[in-house]
């Protein structure tokens, strides 16, 4: 399940070097899985990082927190000093798995005092 993302995800950034986000169509994130269950990470998952993280991990430089893009290929596929951002190859692996999932308080990503909050169906979206 969790590896359906990843796939979604390796085939523009292999032809291309880059996520090509600019051209695409956003949707509310709340929106359903497409077709044969198949995330598509500009659809899907691109729409729930842009407004549940983009605030602190995006394009705005003075707002960055902990400097982390969530809006780049660079930064999305960070080597976190032996961990990864974003592992395709085994996603629970991944820094970004572990916050949104994470039990602990201040672990736990969106954070608490932000207002924001991932629902489980995101959360399964997005793993």
């Amino acid at each position: 399940m969790h590896a359906r993302m990843f796939a979604s995800l390796a085939a523009p950034l292999a032809l291309t070097g880059l996520l090509a986000w600019e051209t695409v169509a956003f949707v509310a994130p709340s929106a359903v899985v497409g077709v044969n269950g198949k995330v598509s990470f500009n659809r899907d998952v691109r729409p729930l990082l842009a407004s549940n993280c983009f605030q602190c991990h995006g394009p705005d430089a003075g707002a960055r927190e902990a400097s982390l893009r969530f809006d780049t290929h660079e930064g999305l596929f960070a080597d976190l000093g032996g961990v990864p951002l974003i592992d395709p190859r085994n996603p629970e692996n991944s820094e970004l798995f572990y916050r949104i999932t994470a039990e602990h308080g201040s672990d736990r990503m969106p954070p608490a005092d932000s207002g924001l909050a991932l629902s489980s169906a995101q959360i399964e979206t997005i793993a």
